[in-house]
């Protein structure tokens, strides 16, 4: 266990006391020293050279030295020559006074030989704990720059499931880094941009951190995330108070919808917040909902049905006329909606780099019209990432449309599709949004999710789609082509990504087997392949299909990531972790229960090595 690391200052720095008696604050300092030897910030470019003399310790030690030898001398002189008279010397009271007083400043000498030796033991740990972690001398810009990343690499605090919330009190940036250090305190709360994602639900605890967050992020513009919960009562008038502090702030909103029926708690967040937003600021509008939710389209209340609610919450009026709801959309580059969106028609959709549509469950009961898909991305040329996850119906099958929706600038795009549970629901294929896009020349990033290999319309409009796209980095989840195939069709693939495959073995979407793999490697010797990664999330290879991805990428990247390996082809026995790690050092085998904040096992040790060294709590 840990303690507490006390470090003196340094040329009248002020005191920083260390404290890693919590796991939490522990893996926080590793976290940033990891990310300080990420960013090149190591000791002989970024530490702070202080120009620190010896010489005067040194000095003041040898005259201490020679004055504690003579002080020696003297008092073993005078106790010898006591010894050596014949007769017994009566001292004067003058004597015993002098000799009274020795006493009395040699205990105090003795105290400040022990402070000074307390100070010279603590400063030369802080020496070498400088020496060996780079991160206790960097400047406060630098540290401010690597909390920034920390804290946007963390989940957030809010996880709505279905009809609750949950609260994640380890990732509650940036409180927790304020508990590490009285440095790193100070630092923190001194900089605003460290505090401008609020998060909060409706309870009174949530709602003042909210308040507090807003205060300390000074005038800086904010990112909020609200999350409801069924049947949560809220402070009505303390709640409109704080959303019309932050309104005109309001640079992102995240709102998450748990209820059933979506109520008044929402309605009021989207009338405080959008009314008064600044559209020179708000620029993202995400709208999820963890509920059995399809096609919720938010309007105003003036729309000619309004007061029209289905079970499933057709529409969600809100108070603003509809001229001032189109001002505020016009505004927005960003839009993520699950189940819940803005009406087709609006001017929300128009220019935005970053579209993401999705259904609320897997079997995506929400859809769109295809000729209203096209007419929004059209309104987006310049879109650069694209998330579908929606039913798409009233399908064309006029050729005319292929390749018609131009988008030049995409640099990521993730489409999935319909798992099919109801026979009567339409069903989306991704060859069916593919079949309509035309991409550019800059690398793509490409997620599908889908079985639809080897066979079929949709597989055709996938090579299609291949054929002029510049895929540099695939991510399958559920299904894959097989490996050769995948390298033949991808031909400047540098990042493969596999996940969650659960096509059976030998069917056109499992993605690896011995037989793909082996004609992957033939391949290979008369192909450069630029593959550089490869990593499986939450697979169930064989042990000779990771030996031959081993052969397939020798010196590339393969990363096994919360994955079972099987020691034959009958899947009946796991291999052990300890005999994997033996068998194939150079893979990385990662398992989520092991992950230190984000960090897999190596830099786990590697960071662990780094932390400075420990020395008993000082009253």
């Amino acid at each position: 266990m840990l303690g507490t690391i006390n470090s003196i200052p340094v040329l009248g720095t002020s005191c920083c006391i260390w404290d890693f008696s919590r796991d939490d604050t522990r893996r926080l300092y590793i976290h940033a020293h990891w990310l300080a030897q990420s960013l090149g910030l190591n000791r002989a470019t970024t530490q702070v050279h202080i120009p620190i003399t010896m010489e005067p310790l040194k000095t003041a030690g040898e005259g201490l030295r020679v004055a504690l030898e003579q002080y020696l001398h003297s008092c073993n002189s005078l106790f010898s020559s006591s010894l050596q008279r014949h007769t017994l010397h009566i001292p004067s009271e003058e004597d015993t006074r002098q000799l009274n007083a020795e006493i009395t400043s040699i205990l105090t000498y003795e105290r400040t030989i022990n402070e000074a030796r307390l100070t010279v033991t603590r400063f030369r740990d802080r020496l070498e704990s400088s020496a060996s972690s780079p991160i206790n001398s960097l400047p406060s810009g630098v540290l401010v720059h690597i909390f920034d990343i920390i804290i946007a690499s963390q989940p957030c605090i809010l996880r709505p499931i279905y009809d609750t919330v949950e609260i994640n009190q380890s990732h509650t940036y940036p409180d927790l880094l304020i508990e590490v250090c009285s440095r790193w305190r100070h630092i923190v709360e001194s900089h605003a941009s460290l505090w401008t994602h609020i998060d909060f639900t409706p309870s009174h605890a949530l709602l003042s951190r909210a308040t507090m967050y807003a205060e300390r992020a000074q005038n800086i513009p904010l990112d909020i995330h609200i999350a409801g919960e069924e049947g949560t009562e809220f402070a009505h008038r303390s709640l409109v108070k704080f959303l019309e502090s932050v309104a005109g702030r309001m640079k992102s909103l995240e709102l998450s919808i748990t209820d059933e029926y979506i109520g008044d708690f929402y309605r009021l967040i989207l009338e405080k917040l959008l009314t008064q937003s600044n559209p020179a600021i708000f620029t993202r509008l995400s709208i999820k909902t963890s509920r059995e939710h399809e096609n919720v389209f938010i309007t105003s209340s003036e729309h000619p049905d309004y007061g029209y609610y289905g079970y499933r919450n057709t529409l969600l009026p809100i108070n603003i006329s509809s001229q001032a709801l189109q001002r505020v959309f016009k505004s927005l580059k960003a839009l993520d909606f699950r189940a819940i969106f803005t009406t087709w028609n609006s001017a929300s959709y128009c220019g935005l780099v970053d579209l993401r549509l999705a259904s609320s469950i897997d079997e995506l009961r929400s859809q769109i019209s295809e000729h209203n898909l096209i007419a929004i991305l059209k309104a987006s040329p310049e879109l650069r990432v694209l998330h579908f996850a929606l039913n798409i119906v009233d399908q064309s099958m006029d050729s005319s449309l292929e390749r018609s929706i131009v988008l030049n600038d995409l640099e990521e795009l993730e489409v999935s599709a319909s798992e099919g549970f109801d026979p009567d629901a339409p069903l989306l294929k991704v060859g069916s949004l593919l079949r309509l896009l035309a991409p550019g020349k800059r690398p793509l990033s490409l997620m599908l999710q889908t079985l639809e290999y080897g066979r079929g319309a949709s597989w055709k409009a996938i090579k299609s789609f291949l054929a002029r796209s510049n895929v540099t980095r695939f991510h399958a989840k559920s299904g894959a082509p097989f490996i050769d195939e995948l390298l033949r069709r991808m031909p400047r693939l540098t990042e493969l990504v596999l996940s969650h495959i659960s096509a059976v073995d030998g069917s056109p979407a499992a993605g690896i087997n011995s037989k793909a793999l082996k004609q992957a490697i033939e391949d290979a010797s008369t192909t450069q392949y630029p593959l550089t990664s490869l990593i499986m999330r939450k697979c169930r290879p064989c042990l000779d299909e990771v030996q031959l991805m081993l052969e397939l990428c020798p010196t590339k990247s393969l990363v096994l990531h919360d994955c079972v390996v099987w020691a034959n082809q009958e899947m009946i026995k796991p291999m052990d972790q300890t005999r994997l790690h033996d068998l194939f050092p150079t893979i990385r085998f990662i398992n989520e229960r092991n992950r230190l904040l984000r960090l897999d096992p190596v830099e786990q040790s590697v960071l662990l090595h780094m932390l400075p060294p420990v020395s008993k709590k000082t009253s």
